[in-house]
């Protein structure tokens, strides 16, 4: 071991320093006489004087040199023994503070997560004060509807609404619309559409279609969205020659809404009562004493019969503000009719 070296030689100093010790001092400085002649000059060189400076210069030169060495020898030994003895200490030391400095790292990571967490906080208390303020006023809007006084029945009777006349149904249909008739008989309204639609298409057609129906015979209607659109279809329409010799285009005539009187007696005829009504309804006439009604066919009951008339569109909505239709000496309710569409196949409606 590096360290027995040092060791062996501390120890053979100490037993030479323990030797030493032992010995009187005054044995060592005493010199071994020389055998030596006497001479006449003999007291001389003995002189305590000489005797004392070689004295001094032997301990000068010698056995202070020894000394210090066993004294350096002996501080060097003493200074490893503590070093050795502190070394345990200074590394407790180091673990504590490196301890301590981890300690003190985590504390600001803590203190910075601690300021994230209020900052956060901080913004959820503001939204909650919000939404607290916003339910306060409503509960106190809620608070004050309630200890309102309610409405008596005889309150809500005259608040409400007076009634108002019967409105006249109207078909809302876009006037925008054009009628192919095929020329020959024979042919569906299926294959009709088939033949128009491929025809459109195959010439890339730019005019714009929202749907085609099937009428009667065969026929179809289509209905454009504008009346630019029309007129580019029936000039396409115009173009394409087995389109032009098929059918035949026309704008289609809307149909005279209806209406239907009730309680009619069942031997009033249809020329009785048109000239009842056009003389007891002044409405029912234009300028001209022309009549604005057509009577269209009877509905017989078990007691009387409906008439069904079909009215002019000018006088439709007027006619809904009477509260009936004056014939003779009585007054007779009326009102709309729908007419069911159906389709080519019996039983089945479109």
């Amino acid at each position: 071991m590096p360290g027995s070296s040092d060791d062996d030689s501390t120890d053979l100093d100490k037993d030479s320093s323990k030797d030493v010790s032992k010995k009187n001092p005054q044995k060592l400085l005493r010199l071994p006489r020389l055998a030596c002649p006497r001479s006449p000059n003999v007291s001389a060189v003995w002189n305590p004087d000489i005797r004392a400076s070689v004295r001094e210069d032997i301990i000068g030169n010698t056995i202070a040199a020894f000394v210090q060495k066993l004294h350096s020898r002996e501080t060097l030994h003493l200074t490893k023994i503590y070093d050795l003895q502190a070394r345990p200490v200074d590394t407790d030391v180091r673990t504590y503070q490196a301890k301590i400095r981890s300690c003190e790292e985590e504390i600001e990571s803590l203190k910075a997560q601690l300021k994230l967490a209020n900052s956060d906080l901080s913004a959820i208390n503001k939204e909650l004060s919000v939404t607290a303020k916003s339910l306060m006023e409503s509960s106190k809007e809620v608070k004050s509807f309630i200890h309102k006084s309610q409405p008596t029945f005889s309150d809500v009777l005259q608040s409400r609404p007076s009634t108002t006349a019967r409105q006249p149904f109207t078909n809302q249909r876009s006037e925008h619309v054009v009628l192919l008739r095929p020329k020959g008989k024979g042919t569906t309204s299926d294959d009709n559409r088939q033949i128009v639609e491929n025809a459109l298409v195959c010439r890339n057609s730019a005019a714009r279609v929202n749907r085609i129906s099937k009428v009667s015979n065969g026929g179809l209607i289509i209905e454009a969205p504008t009346s630019a659109d029309l007129e580019a279809l029936k000039a396409e329409i115009e173009c394409i020659p087995t389109l032009e010799n098929q059918f035949e285009v026309s704008r289609p005539k809307r149909r005279r809404p209806q209406v239907i009187i009730l309680g009619i007696e069942n031997e009033i005829d249809k020329d009785r009562l048109l000239q009842g009504l056009t003389a007891k309804n002044h409405i029912l006439c234009d300028r001209k004493n022309k009549p604005l009604i057509e009577i269209n066919f009877p509905i017989k009951a078990r007691r009387n019969t409906k008439r069904v008339i079909s009215v002019d569109p000018s006088i439709y909505k007027r006619l809904f503000d009477e509260q009936g239709l004056n014939f003779e000496f009585s007054r007779f309710r009326f009102d709309n009719i729908f007419s069911v569409k159906c389709c080519v196949v019996p039983q089945h409606l479109n």
